[in-house]
């Protein structure tokens, strides 16, 4: 309802604002257009941490969209700002530090990555944040299942589940067991990952968290190749795909492996024709018609990785 009369609003610290909270609940090329508009707004303000807070929104939007030079200008300006206002022991500072740790991680740079999100880790812990000290925790989680330690990242994104769940943070929750599906998909664990992502499905749709949602869906989707539903899996793959592709999205690092692996095994168990045609039909389905074929469809017995 405000986004309908933004163009009327005189004050900038008003536009800024809402600009950044648009962003802020938007993924892809909606978060970069909103945090482009946010940044614009917060110069003419002339509040360098107004701008530093949209330099750092708009990093994100830069990352998930593959614009990685651009993400990594961006973050490393607010940084700077950050910096030069003596804002570093500040809770926006170690926001900006696990965006910059995730560009490291997106770009390979593991070891850098490491140590960023140590930091900001102790930073939220010094500021008495234990809650938000548990989000780079669980990016270290993907670290160590980049490095192959992938039972040590599941005790580290299973711990996560227990914690955000005392709290009561469903939004966190939801992405660690996303995470931990990921992670017993990749140990041949089938039911145990049905479980959570189905779990992580149910609370996205609560959310209406559609990123989230996305990275559910694929996990069920590689569930049910796995377990003989090929069909079902094409159909959720292909709405899926269609879904990243509108929002210009990219997946990160760990999606991305469970998407590769879950393509061959389409690839092995479909003709390419039986593939395309149930990938055109998933394609054409709506969020709501994607929650139903997810949360509904049987699971036949498991079989062996």
């Amino acid at each position: 309802a405000t986004l309908a009369m933004v163009d009327r609003i005189d004050d900038p610290r008003i536009v800024a604002r809402l600009w950044h909270a648009v962003a802020f609940f938007s993924v892809g090329k909606q978060r970069v257009d909103a945090g482009e508009s946010a940044l614009e707004a917060a110069r003419r303000m002339g509040d360098p941490q107004r701008v530093a807070a949209c330099l750092g929104i708009l990093a994100e939007g830069y990352r998930m969209t593959g614009r990685l030079p651009e993400a990594e200008e961006a973050i490393d300006r607010a940084l700077a700002l950050y910096r030069d206002l003596h804002k570093t022991r500040t809770k926006a500072y170690a926001v900006a530090l696990d965006s910059r740790a995730l560009l490291l991680h997106a770009t390979g740079r593991i070891d850098e990555a490491r140590q960023l999100y140590g930091e900001a880790m102790a930073l939220y812990q010094s500021l008495g944040d234990e809650e938000r000290a548990m989000t780079p925790r669980m990016y270290l989680a993907d670290l160590e299942f980049r490095a192959g330690n992938v039972e040590s990242a599941l005790a580290i994104a299973t711990e996560a589940i227990g914690f955000f769940q005392q709290r009561r943070n469903v939004m966190r929750e939801a992405n660690a067991r996303a995470n931990v599906a990921a992670y017993h998909l990749a140990l041949g664990q089938f039911d145990q990952a049905r479980r959570h992502a189905r779990a992580s499905l149910v609370l996205c749709r609560h959310l209406q968290s559609p990123q989230m949602t996305a990275v559910a869906m694929e996990h069920l989707a590689h569930v049910a190749v796995a377990q003989g539903d090929a069909r079902h899996a094409a159909r959720l793959s292909g709405y899926i795909d269609a879904w990243y592709a509108r929002e210009a999205l990219e997946r990160e690092w760990t999606e991305q492996q469970c998407y590769e692996r879950l393509r061959a095994r389409l690839r092995e168990a479909l003709s390419k024709d039986d593939l395309d045609r149930y990938r055109a039909e998933g394609a054409g389905f709506s969020q709501e018609d994607a929650f139903e074929e997810a949360l509904a469809a049987p699971i036949p017995q498991s079989r062996s990785a």
